[in-house]
């Protein structure tokens, strides 16, 4: 996920890294290229079963028994459930999802959900305050089988028997907690890590392995954990961006927003318009070996095969162009030299509301699944049939 905002978030990925050399070379930065127009790619679905005023929150693709699955957090937008429901849509078929369950959670105080993990045939749920753990290895019948009551819980990792998982305090103090989830009926903490520094800004996590990247508003963050109960910081890369106090045009800060991985690379997009190559090969000195340019903000990062897909919400070029939500692909064959193909605006409904038009973006069967955050509703693109290709 990938949503973003001005509160504190954080950002998580745990790879396991084949150490190698590769040539670095000096940052510098590269402008994108102009806009198209090409929306009619697009292809949506929209629940015929789910009341129209049930938003999607967050959405996970994922593999279960050797078949393809969306999975869907949903919230009703004016009158909040005590419960997260869970719907899961099948996309055998990836431009037309069938929606084959859903389930309700137990109550919850805040049941807004902050991100989903799956791991095997389990699904992780983790709002503000609860861990909820659901079998879903019948993806037809889904079943509650856990729960863990947490304070301020934004994101969550798993990784053998263990879950990661991000917590924001109202002070800003920002705590991974290790919990042992080698019994999935009654979870247990064993271990607490503050992160130095500030709190982080954004979150997502990534399988998996001995090292986890974390990612804050005043740099990445580099944690061995062999020894999951006793986290062990072993490197550090400041952002070198102006601080989080500092607005930049449009009143959006120069913040790390989000960051995916690909080979010894991690892709952090950053404030306005920045895309930071940043090499992983030696974890305790990550080093920024390329600072891009693109047309767009882009907020959220997904990697596909040799492309990076950047979803701009409500950036400049978003409403100098009429939409609130755009999309840019970057070419990431070379690391050391990325190139913008095009950026396009997304398809809106509408209903569609100014702020975050879209809460969810993720990536299946070479398709893109982008999510309404105001009704059930999903664009799809065939990423074979874009225009850039």
């Amino acid at each position: 996920m990938k949503r973003w905002m001005y509160s504190g978030l954080a950002l998580i990925t745990l790879f396991s890294l084949g150490l190698g050399s590769c040539d670095i070379n000096a940052s510098s930065t590269t402008t994108g290229t102009s806009i198209s127009t090409a929306t009619t790619l697009f292809t949506q679905w929209q629940s015929k079963t789910l009341a129209s005023d049930i938003t999607f929150q967050q959405a996970i693709a994922g593999t279960i028994n050797g078949k393809n699955y969306l999975i869907c957090s949903t919230n009703f937008e004016d009158e909040p459930s005590t419960n997260v429901t869970i719907v899961i849509l099948d996309i055998t078929n990836p431009d037309n999802p069938v929606q084959i369950s859903s389930l309700q959670t137990g109550q919850d105080a805040r049941p807004v959900v902050n991100n989903l993990e799956l791991n095997g045939s389990t699904l992780y749920v983790l709002t503000y305050d609860n861990l909820w753990i659901i079998d879903v290895s019948n993806p037809n019948q889904p079943k509650n089988v856990g729960q863990m009551p947490l304070t301020g819980a934004d994101s969550i990792e798993v990784s053998g028997k263990y879950a990661y998982i991000i917590s924001v305090s109202e002070i800003n103090v920002t705590t991974i907690s290790t919990v042992d989830i080698s019994d999935q009926v009654h979870p247990v903490s064993v271990g607490k890590t503050t992160i130095a520094g500030s709190y982080a800004v954004f979150y997502d996590m990534s399988p998996s392995g001995s090292l986890l990247f974390v990612l804050a508003e005043n740099g990445l963050y580099v944690y061995d954990v062999s020894t999951p109960a006793s986290l062990k910081q072993i490197g550090f890369l400041s952002n070198p961006f102006p601080p989080p106090t500092t607005m930049a045009t449009y009143f959006i800060p120069q913040y790390f927003f989000d960051m995916a991985l690909r080979g010894n690379f991690l892709y952090i997009t950053v404030g306005i318009d920045r895309l930071l190559v940043i090499d992983i090969s030696d974890p305790p000195a990550p080093k920024i070996v390329h600072d891009f340019t693109t047309t767009t903000q882009g907020t959220t990062i997904i990697i596909s095969g040799e492309t990076a897909y950047l979803l701009s919400h409500d950036g400049p070029m978003a409403f100098s162009t009429g939409s609130d939500s755009l999309l840019t692909a970057v070419d990431i064959t070379d690391p050391d030299n990325p190139e913008e193909l095009n950026t396009m605006p997304l398809p809106m409904p509408a209903s569609a509301k100014l702020w975050e038009s879209y809460g969810d973006m993720t990536e299946a069967n070479n398709h893109l699944y982008f999510f309404d955050n105001d009704n059930p509703t999903i664009q799809i693109i065939d990423l074979s049939k874009s225009p850039w290709n």
